[in-house]
């Protein structure tokens, strides 16, 4: 709990007890100016990330300051890592409640100076103010990486295997069992969600061999989606081939729905592991590389086709979420596998079903456009072909066939709007056409038999009253599974 006891130091005092973290860096102007200076470094260049933590949201209220501080600077530097850059200095801004006193203050710097010694980084930096709401710090890191070698996001490449070194879950399940929610023999869990290690160990094999990598935070399908979608490319992980610690795997063991369990340790987020896409001439010697850093190190999927695809074992699964998304929850009593639903071993819909009163109106709304269209189209249509003395059969036929293909058209089209930025390439384009084009022909003439019977039996008004909310319907129904 934070310490009440004995007076917090203002601005200034705070930036006194601050210094020491400098450590004569003659880049931090030991702190007696607004501004640090940073000369440039021939043949490198500056990567520079930021992060930010909230009290209850990225870290649980009541923790000790000396971690606070440990977990900050080192959720940060895992940015660096993930870009094979090799870190040297930070700034902080931290937003300080009353209720923080001396005490937690200097427990703040202690972790911090530790920390800055074990990763070799100094304060060039920052600010400090005051706040009547919850304990908010900052850091930007700094690091050098060689000229043209950083590993960004965009860079993976159809046919890439996806990587990740470091276990995956930990980051989730230590927070469950931070707040007495699960077994934690030794503390190995929670210790691991407080104090993440950034895998600077892997920028050598970074460098060498790999295309694109991101850091496990937000949880590894949102951030491979996120390397996926910088590349423009699709990406498929099975679940099965996670790399999980030991106490994850205790954890797996335990659980009753194994296709549940993986998919809330590969969406838990603060694993701090590290995704990337690796070539498959050098998938080989990254494995190697890597593996020889000390890291657990597994090929879980591949890059390439469109969008997101998961399975387990084989069998595709339907993730009902991805990660954690700041927006969709708000505090971290809410971080816990209450909101992952049960999976849908089932193919991953690109275009979902009408969901709310909003989207139901749209359907209503485009119903009522195709149907009139199509009716009057129709009708026109036959009332063409009987005047030119063509039998009842073939008027109803051709008018319906003709209406039916726009209202194919028109319901490809919206699916097309909808799917178009999975649609990266013309092959891509042509392959499109081509399945709704034998699509469109099964479905037409299915429809226009149908309606030509109708007509017979009926009447050709009665046959497009009852063939085209049914067509709709059905061509509906064929998108969502599409």
């Amino acid at each position: 709990m934070p310490d009440r006891a004995g007076t917090a130091p203002d601005e200034f005092a705070w930036i006194d007890k601050l210094r020491s973290l400098t450590r004569g860096d003659p880049r931090a102007l030991n702190l007696m100016d607004d501004a640090a200076v940073l000369p440039s470094r021939p043949g490198f260049e500056l990567v520079i990330s930021t992060d930010a933590m909230v009290e209850g949201v990225h870290f649980l209220a009541g923790e000790v300051m000396d971690i606070v501080a440990r977990r900050l600077l080192r959720t940060s530097l895992s940015d660096l890592a993930a870009k094979a850059a090799e870190p040297f200095g930070y700034f902080l801004t931290v937003a300080w409640p009353a209720r923080f006193g001396e005490a937690d203050r200097e427990r703040f710097i202690a972790g911090l100076d530790e920390d800055g010694r074990r990763f070799g980084v100094v304060l060039l930096g920052g600010d400090t103010v005051s706040t009547p709401g919850p304990l908010t710090a900052s850091t930007m890191v700094l690091g050098w990486v060689p000229t043209g070698r950083m590993i960004g996001r965009a860079g993976a490449r159809a046919g890439d295997l996806c990587v990740v070194c470091g276990p995956i879950g930990d980051g989730w399940l230590g927070l469950r069992a931070a707040r007495g929610e699960i077994a934690d023999p030794g503390g190995e869990l929670a210790r691991r969600y407080r104090l993440p290690e950034p895998l600077f160990a892997l920028g050598a094999a970074l460098r060498d061999h790999a295309s694109a990598a991101a850091d496990v935070s937000d949880g590894l399908l949102a951030d491979a989606l996120h390397i996926a979608r910088a590349s423009d490319v699709g990406v498929e992980i099975d679940l099965s081939k996670i790399p999980l610690s030991r106490g994850g795997r205790a954890w797996l063991n335990a659980q009753p729905d194994e296709a549940a369990a993986r998919l809330s340790l590969a969406t838990g987020g603060d694993d701090y592991a590290i995704v990337c896409a690796a070539p498959p001439e050098r998938a080989k010697a990254f494995l190697e590389a890597a593996t020889a850093t000390g890291s657990t190190t597994a090929v879980v999927g591949v890059f390439g086709g469109e969008g997101l695809r998961v399975s387990i074992a084989g069998r595709e699964v339907e993730p009902h979420a991805l990660g954690w998304r700041h927006g969709a929850t708000r505090s971290i009593e809410e971080r816990d596998g209450s909101r992952f639903r049960k999976p849908s071993l089932a193919s991953a819909k690109q275009v979902p079903p009408p969901r709310g009163v909003r989207d139901l109106i749209g359907e209503a709304m485009k119903f009522a456009m195709v149907g009139g269209l199509n009716t009057a189209t129709c009708l026109a249509l036959v009332w063409l072909f009987r005047w030119a003395g063509a039998a009842v059969w073939l008027a109803s036929a051709a008018g319906y066939a003709v209406s039916l293909g726009q209202s194919y058209v028109l319901n490809r089209f919206w699916t097309f709007s909808k799917s178009s930025r999975q649609v990266r390439s013309g092959l891509q384009f042509a392959r499109f056409l081509a399945v709704n084009a034998f699509c469109g022909l099964i479905f037409t003439g299915a429809n226009v038999a149908l309606h030509a019977y109708l007509a017979l039996a009926v009447s050709s008004v009665a046959a497009v009253a009852i063939i085209t909310p049914i067509s709709f319907v059905l061509n509906r129904w064929l998108v969502f599974r599409a």
